[in-house]
């Protein structure tokens, strides 16, 4: 166990120090999503002392539309749009222990990545489930989300792993904190509870010999500890108690949406051009598995691959069945789209089978070591919405407000299509295109109340659209244009 040990140990290390690294790059200059922009906002809030809701006096005048994407308007104030648990916890880690926001989710994974070794041990041999571990450190995915890690797709993965290991590892404590661990992973995404659910039922089935009721009431009520708070949470920001943000309409744009021949074209689509050099050693993985069980019983390997096809079903079918298009590159398949981020357990379950795929095709280490070193530079360089380009479009970003900082005053409000993750918080914004109609009527009264500015974002035909088919219908028009970038235009508008 020494050298096992060691290696994982070293490994996270380096992943830490690469990860860690990059992610505080990328903070210091401005996030490429609306989703990680608002959740950095609240963070730095709760890491000040502040409450996470930012009171705008002003939303309550004009109909709650003065907010960017990714956040909503509950009680005239400014709240996140969902997924409010790791903005609080991250912020009040970083207020008592001064560590930055952007290092937390790198310190989790490599604290989490060694954990897998002990689970795949359960249902492959040692040298295998050492390799299938060590895949974990250099694969794009994981490195990527590590790095842009306020996103909580990874760190909702990474509960469910350390939850896993400490429910089959049976230490002292051990059932109430792998609760805990279960309530966390609940609570960081609920509207995941499916597939969370689904392994924790598998891993009890599979213990149901050595638990008896008196442990799942201590399991449970690990997961009551951790899901109060919770439910209070979202009752504070919310004014709903049960899941807050917007679930149950959520729920049924999914329900509506299920197209098993859409969701298996995408997940075609995505093996074959997102990560393909993974691909052929996982399928030849899963051959040699098949292979394996056909000649003798392995009755967890078996239970693995029940619960991988099963979990990769349901979440392909929630997620593959959505159109989607929410990339900063024009490549609509990139390692930074939402289908890479709501798949991410399914590379996870993959590791095994890839190791069993590397065996099997009897690679030699020259080919492993360009495989592992391709694997890295990818998220890193090569995509087309790689770390490299996400903190290329953040130096652009910060650039911009610099130069409209000395253009436009602080209480302007500034009407954009996507660009709200670039001028907000520093001035308030409004979203075009949502809530149009409710939007245009509002315009006239905002207009004469403070400064409001259209940002022409690379697209002229939408300060067009916006002009003949909007403004002129409610008395307004554009005025002066304040370039503050080759892609950004602010223009006045102002009463005809």
């Amino acid at each position: 166990m020494h050298q096992p040990r060691t290696i994982l140990i070293a490994s996270s290390i380096a992943f830490f120090l690469v990860a860690g690294a990059c992610a505080l790059i990328l903070d210091a200059h401005a996030y490429p999503s609306p989703d990680e922009t608002a959740s950095r906002v609240f963070m730095e809030r709760v890491s000040r002392g502040l409450p996470m809701a930012i009171p705008d006096a002003l939303n309550a005048q004009f109909g709650n539309v003065l907010h960017p994407r990714s956040t909503t308007i509950h009680d005239g104030a400014l709240v996140p749009q969902g997924f409010p648990v790791v903005m609080a916890l991250y912020g009040v880690l970083t207020r008592f222990t001064g560590v930055p926001v952007a290092l937390w989710t790198p310190l989790l994974v490599a604290s989490t990545l060694p954990m897998l070794f002990l689970l795949f041990r359960e249902i492959i041999d040692r040298t295998h489930a050492l390799t299938a571990t060590l895949l974990a450190y250099v694969h794009p995915q994981v490195l990527y989300y590590s790095i842009r890690g306020l996103y909580t797709n990874l760190i909702q993965v990474c509960l469910v792993i350390a939850m896993l290991t400490v429910l089959v590892r049976r230490g002292r404590f051990s059932l109430f904190f792998s609760g805990t661990l279960l309530g966390l992973a609940i609570a960081v995404r609920p509207s995941e509870l499916v597939w969370v659910l689904f392994i924790v039922i598998a891993a009890l089935i599979a213990m149901r010999s050595s638990i008896t009721v008196k442990d799942l009431l201590i399991f449970f009520t690990g997961v009551l500890v951790v899901g109060i708070p919770t439910l209070l949470l979202h009752l504070h920001l919310y004014g709903n108690s049960l899941f807050g943000y917007r679930i149950a309409h959520e729920a049924s744009h999914v329900l509506g949406q299920f197209s098993a021949r859409t969701a298996l074209r995408r997940l075609a689509e995505y093996s074959g051009l997102l990560l393909w050099w993974w691909t052929p050693f996982a399928l030849a993985g899963i051959g040699e598995a098949l292979r394996s069980v056909r000649q003798r019983p392995l009755p967890r390997l078996v239970c693995f691959i029940g619960v991988s096809v099963i979990v990769s079903a349901v979440l392909v079918l929630m997620y593959g069945s959505w159109q989607l298009r929410d990339t900063i590159s024009e490549d609509p398949y990139t390692i930074g789209t939402s289908f890479a981020r709501y798949w991410i357990i399914l590379p996870i379950l993959s590791l095994p089978f890839v190791a069993l795929g590397f065996s099997r095709l009897r690679l030699g280490k020259v080919f492993i070591g360009c495989f592992a070193i391709v694997s890295l530079l990818y998220p890193l360089v090569f995509s087309s919405e790689s770390i490299a380009h996400a903190i290329s479009e953040g130096t652009q970003s910060r650039a911009v407000v610099a130069r409209a900082q000395t253009q436009i005053p602080a209480h302007a409000v500034v009407l954009v299509e996507r660009s709200d993750k670039i001028f907000w918080p520093t001035w308030r914004v409004v979203v075009g295109d949502s809530e149009q109609e409710k939007v245009l009527a509002l315009l006239p009264s905002l207009a004469a109340r403070v400064p409001l500015y259209l940002d022409r974002d690379r697209d002229l035909a939408y300060a067009t659209y916006w002009n003949a088919d909007h403004l002129q219908r409610v008395g307004l028009e554009l005025g002066e244009a304040i370039t503050v970038s080759d892609t950004h235009t602010l223009l006045r508008i102002t009463p005809r």
